[in-house]
């Protein structure tokens, strides 16, 4: 039962019942990507535990990024962080850039991780990267000048289904 001012979760981050493989592929075309990724999300990989993107920097040769700075925290601990040129993709075509996106790289473990994604976006998917929630899928697409260009879509839509059913994937990181 929703609360009054609560919103209903959208099928997709469109905000369109379930849009589908195509009309997705024909956005991401549309906005210049030539290389689309996706990745089943945990349910915890949200917007506070930042989603994990891959257990090696092998993902960083794939994403366009920008310089990779390292903040030493106090205890000595380095993080290594580089911006992203990340978009989130709208039901009319527009991508709506995250301008505070970043990818956090762990070196002790490694791991790459997703950060600032949503801050300073109004057409961020907020309704499926602030829950816990198995299923979700993360498009990824690349453009050739170097943007990517974001898309999520939740559990049981016919992209979600589409990737979960894949025989051999690539494997990147």
């Amino acid at each position: 039962m929703r609360r009054r001012g609560d919103r209903p979760m959208s099928s997709s981050h469109l905000r369109v019942p379930d849009p589908g493989l195509d009309r997705i592929r024909e956005l991401m075309r549309v906005n210049g990507v030539v290389r689309l990724l996706a990745k089943g999300l945990s349910p915890n990989d949200n917007s506070k535990n930042q989603p994990y993107l891959a257990g090696s920097f092998e993902v960083t040769n794939i994403l366009p990024i920008g310089e990779i700075t390292v903040d030493r925290s106090p205890s000595g601990k380095d993080t290594m962080k580089a911006p992203i040129a990340l978009s989130w993709l709208q039901p009319d075509g527009r991508a709506l850039p995250a301008p505070h996106a970043k990818l956090i790289l762990y070196p002790k473990y490694p791991e790459v991780r997703l950060s600032g994604f949503l801050r300073g976006c109004d057409g961020a998917p907020t309704d499926l990267l602030n829950v816990r929630m198995e299923g979700r899928v993360l498009l990824l697409g690349v453009t050739a000048d170097r943007r990517v260009i974001g898309g999520v879509e939740a559990p049981n839509t016919v992209v979600a289904r589409a990737v979960a059913s894949m025989q051999s994937p690539e494997r990147v990181g």
